[in-house]
């Protein structure tokens, strides 16, 4: 699949480079509906991998890159439920987001974050998957101490141009 619109991002292949870019009001929170669309993105790598040299995510949204969990959402659809099946949602939650990063992770072709405003938590983690961030000298990067989505630590060389 080399175009693609979800709900809160697209991707276009374009002469060996796919351009993903992040598009959900108001600053691209990690919901359920993005958890959706990374994990189609992690599905198709397979297919992109032999005619891709590199991909680049990027943000549409003019408050930055992503501004990490959807707590909102997470918090609303955990309130009517038992305290044994909260646990349960945000286990799967947390297991399929790490395993849509992965994927990114591990794709055979360069991966490049182009970062702009905000980059927290679970965004921070998106960019930290990448091989290479390219900050702009006004991102903010943050991860808070026990946050929803926070993973292992990954590899990553980050460039800022002041």
């Amino acid at each position: 699949m080399k175009h693609f619109t979800g709900k809160t991002l697209r991707w276009d292949w374009r002469d060996g480079i796919v351009e993903l870019t992040l598009d959900h009001e108001p600053a691209n929170e990690i919901g359920t509906e993005t958890l959706a669309d990374l994990e189609t993105f992690a599905a198709a790598i397979p297919a992109l991998v032999p005619e891709t040299a590199a991909c680049i995510v990027s943000s549409a949204r003019k408050q930055g890159f992503s501004a990490g969990a959807d707590l909102r959402e997470l918090y609303r659809g955990a309130e009517p439920l038992s305290e044994k099946e909260r646990l349960a949602g945000v286990r799967q939650f947390l297991e399929r987001i790490h395993a849509a990063l992965n994927a990114i992770d591990a794709a055979s072709f360069v991966t490049i974050a182009a970062v702009h405003g905000v980059c927290f938590g679970g965004g921070f983690e998106l960019a930290l998957c990448c091989d290479i961030i390219i900050a702009d000298k006004m991102a903010r990067f943050a991860f808070s101490p026990g946050a929803v989505l926070t993973p292992p630590v990954r590899k990553s060389r980050v460039s800022s141009r002041n």
